[in-house]
């Protein structure tokens, strides 16, 4: 999608669909054949994110001098993970299954195994006239390490570890102020990353979960310790604290800020950064 994107910023003016697509997928490709246009399904997918428009022919939808990494992410923030389910109704939902399973989403599973688990659990009895299938989660694959919300290991297993993504949106998370209260944060976290642990699409992908523990998933907990070593956020944790625990990620005791594994507050530390330079 990128590099479709990318042409069209590059190119004088507006290009026609033909054309486009000979200069991304020239004759003479190999593999190539007309059900296996990358470049058709890139551009209708930048369409339905709101990144180029087509009507005899293609422009850019948009004015801004940021990277084009940046524009997809953005608009995938926005259009996929911001709590709609129009552009594509599985990837966020899928996600925030994956995430309320802690330890055995980490585990490996047969695609044909975590559809059949995903839509009992989610849906039941009432699957969509388009169901989730093991073709559709091979395609949401290919897009979750991209968008940030985790990691492949070794064995090709994907981990949950929602760092980039919870790093994109901080600075609306803490709009307000630059210090919340762990369920201020937790709260502000569930509006704007819907997906990710109390947000609406995580509530409605993990119904079962006992969300009175006050417990992190596994994921988020090890993406706040991430974001506190890098110093992006510092978490406050008391020895006495009742806030929300962070033990599934086993949080590393420094004596100082992090004194055991549940969250008095948190603090955001990057854009000071940036205001000081």
């Amino acid at each position: 999608m990128e590099v479709v994107v990318d042409v069209i910023r590059n190119a004088r003016g507006p290009l026609g669909r033909e054309t486009l697509f000979a200069l991304i997928e020239p004759d003479g490709l190999p593999g190539k054949t007309a059900s296996t246009s990358g470049a058709k399904a890139s551009l209708d997918a930048a369409k339905e994110l709101g990144l180029l428009k087509e009507e005899a022919r293609v422009t850019l939808a948009f004015k801004s001098d940021v990277s084009t990494r940046a524009l997809v992410l953005d608009a995938l923030d926005r259009q996929v993970l911001g709590g709609k389910t129009d552009v594509e109704p599985y990837f966020a939902l899928f996600y925030a299954y994956v995430l309320g399973r802690d330890a055995e989403g980490a585990k490996h599973r047969a695609a044909q195994d975590w559809v059949k688990h995903f839509n009992a659990d989610v849906f039941g009895d009432e699957l969509p006239t388009n169901p989730f299938n093991p073709t559709k989660l091979s395609g949401l694959h290919r897009w979750f390490g991209y968008v940030g919300l985790g990691w492949y290991d070794p064995k090709d297993v994907f981990q949950c570890c929602p760092y980039e993504r919870l790093r994109r949106r901080l600075s609306v998370i803490f709009q307000r102020s630059q210090r919340l209260s762990d369920v201020e944060f937790m709260n502000a976290l569930a509006e704007t990353c819907p997906e990710l642990d109390g947000g609406e699409l995580f509530l409605r992908a993990n119904r079962d979960r006992d969300q009175g523990r006050k417990r992190c998933t596994l994921g988020l907990a090890h993406a706040l310790i991430e974001l506190h070593i890098d110093e992006v956020i510092r978490l406050h944790c008391g020895d006495d604290s009742g806030g929300y625990s962070l033990e599934l990620a086993e949080p590393p005791r420094d004596g100082h800020h992090l004194r055991s594994a549940r969250l008095d507050f948190v603090e955001y530390l990057e854009d000071r950064k940036e205001a000081s330079r």
